[in-house]
């Protein structure tokens, strides 16, 4: 399992994007506009979680 979220030292920081580039090749399959979408999706799941207010 590939650890994607990164840590600082007030918390949650976002992703690691090195972990996902390769993953959202294998789903897009050479598909450019099908990453593209992939992407977009991921970084709005992202900015939702980064909103979260830490516990």
């Amino acid at each position: 399992m590939v650890r994607a979220i990164g840590f600082g030292g007030g918390g949650r920081i976002g992703l690691r994007y090195e972990a996902l580039y390769p993953l959202l090749d294998r789903a897009a399959d050479g598909d450019s506009k099908e990453w593209s979408h992939l992407f977009a999706d991921i970084q709005a799941m992202e900015q939702a979680v980064l909103m979260i207010p830490a516990k």
